[in-house]
């Protein structure tokens, strides 16, 4: 499955700004809130890999302050971030994190594959921001993780509007 020049576009602006979001999120106002996600992360878990990456993914996606505000939503007030930046920031608050089944024979590198929602029975279009990291996949194998929807254009067919291109959030888990 290939993407259009507007997909490749909305990917690579995923990809910049998730790296942004994660620099936001890492910086010293948030490093109390981060220490703490971090150690809860390797004491519930000590062999969950990356737990980095999962305190990371918890402040962006799961922290609220006591004004029930996330760090997405002070991440979307910077003056500096294009209204594309924000919508697409905007967009990865409602993404969604679970198993996902392969559908297609995916060969390493790809820049898309179908998976389907092991909860909702729901096709998505993957995107992922590095496709250099994605190995051959087999239909039928398992992802755990989140997708992050990606605004603008789809990449389902236009029969099939419900797809929508997402692209890989956080750190994924391969599951057989």
């Amino acid at each position: 499955m290939d993407l259009d020049r507007k997909q490749r576009d909305a990917v690579r602006l995923a990809g910049v700004v998730k790296e942004t979001m994660v620099d936001f999120a890492t910086s010293p106002p948030f490093e109390r809130h981060l220490r703490r996600l971090l150690r809860e992360s390797v004491d519930r878990d000590p062999h969950l890999p990356d737990p980095d990456v999962r305190a990371v993914e918890r402040l962006l996606f799961e922290f609220r302050y006591d004004d029930d505000s996330t760090v997405i939503d002070r991440f979307v007030r910077l003056p500096a971030l294009t209204p594309a930046e924000r919508d697409m920031a905007t967009g990865f608050a409602q993404g969604v994190e679970g198993f996902f089944e392969v559908v297609a024979e995916t060969p390493s590198g790809a820049s898309a594959f179908e998976v389907r929602c092991c909860l909702s029975d729901l096709e998505h279009v993957v995107a992922p921001t590095e496709p250099a990291g994605v190995p051959a996949l087999s239909p039928g194998a398992f992802l755990a993780g989140r997708l992050n929807r990606s605004p603008g254009p789809t990449c389902g067919r236009p029969a099939e509007s419900w797809k929508c291109c997402h692209h890989l959030g956080g750190s994924w888990s391969l599951k057989w």
